[in-house]
């Protein structure tokens, strides 16, 4: 049996250190959009505030973290459903493991 785990909340909930705690027992995957998409997600997003250099300053330490290139899903399309479909298939295929 495969499980999908999805880390999301508010800036400041601690994300970061559930993924560093986790990324190590488990094999993780990053989903990383071209910043312009991340902007426009956040700036139409209701409720969000509208914090253009706040999201591409995020944006770049995704870019610029030391991340395994072989966890990265790059410019990811698709519903979140079809997505999370496609990880699960990498997951499964061991794309995601260390060898």
């Amino acid at each position: 049996m495969s499980t999908l785990l999805v880390i999301a909340g508010p800036p400041g909930a601690g994300k970061s250190t559930v993924s560093s705690i986790v990324s190590s027992r488990l094999s993780p995957s990053v989903l990383l959009p071209s910043v312009e998409r991340c902007v426009q997600d956040v700036t139409t997003r209701e409720g969000n505030r509208d914090d253009e250099p706040g999201t591409r300053h995020m944006h770049q330490q995704f870019v610029q973290a030391p991340i395994d290139a072989r966890h990265l899903i790059i410019e990811p399309t698709g519903t979140p459903e079809e997505v999370a479909t496609s990880i699960l298939s990498r997951y499964r295929q061991g794309a995601f493991s260390y060898a």
